[in-house]
């Protein structure tokens, strides 16, 4: 398959980058060569979920910045009935509980509880799940990022597994993947796994921005 190039998007030349098709909510009725499953391929696939997170996760560039602007509703959900007040994300980054809530084409988002209003707020926490924790217990399987292209990337599919998060105090404060969820008031329950594992490890954050605001509009819910 030949993905979407757009160049010197950013800046810089992007050339058979998936992220050039999975930055960006496609139409459902638009086909790509390479199958006829090909129309999957977007923001809400599963596959560019994972791909966009894991890569957004280690380098923050433009298609990042794009995605994270995207404010389009979340597609349509099945709510799997949540006993707690809070829950966690779902399959990509299961949280504070075992519910969750899916797309009807097996893309998995976090929450409404954690304040996910739209397609943006959630590859923000699944970016978050992907950079700031591990995951003891977990089963990890490689699937293509486009399950009908065998050409392109592989991503690593996560099932089960508790999160453990974790900050740096040193350079929390200029890291912008952190900025934006604390602007936007999302991923409560990411936040107080931060809090929680720092202070376990003795790892201060309370002087950081971060720390500041889950001290202030996080803690109380808790």
């Amino acid at each position: 398959m030949s993905y979407v190039t757009i160049n010197q998007f950013g800046g810089q030349q992007q050339q058979n980058d998936p992220a050039t098709i999975c930055a960006f909510t496609m139409d459902v009725n638009k086909s790509f060569e390479g199958g006829v499953l090909g129309y999957t391929m977007g923001a809400t696939s599963k596959g560019c979920q994972l791909y966009m997170a894991q890569r957004s996760a280690k380098d923050w560039d433009a298609f990042s910045e794009y995605l994270s602007y995207n404010s389009e509703p979340l597609p349509t959900m099945i709510t799997q009935g949540c006993q707690a007040t809070r829950c966690g994300p779902i399959p990509q980054a299961i949280g504070g509980c075992n519910q969750s809530i899916a797309n009807t084409t097996g893309a998995s988002y976090t929450n409404a509880h954690n304040g996910i209003k739209n397609i943006g707020d959630a590859f923000l926490i699944n970016t978050a799940y992907e950079k700031y924790c591990t995951f003891p217990g977990a089963v990890y399987k490689d699937m293509y990022v486009n399950p009908v292209d065998a050409s392109s990337p592989i991503v690593r599919d996560r099932v089960g597994g508790t999160p453990v998060c974790t900050v740096n105090p040193l350079n929390i404060d200029q890291d912008i993947l952190m900025d934006k969820i604390v602007h936007r008031q999302i991923g409560d329950d990411l936040l107080i796994n931060i809090w929680n594992t720092c202070a376990q490890k003795g790892i201060d954050i309370s002087n950081t921005k971060v720390g500041r605001y889950i001290q202030q509009y996080v803690l109380p819910l808790y």
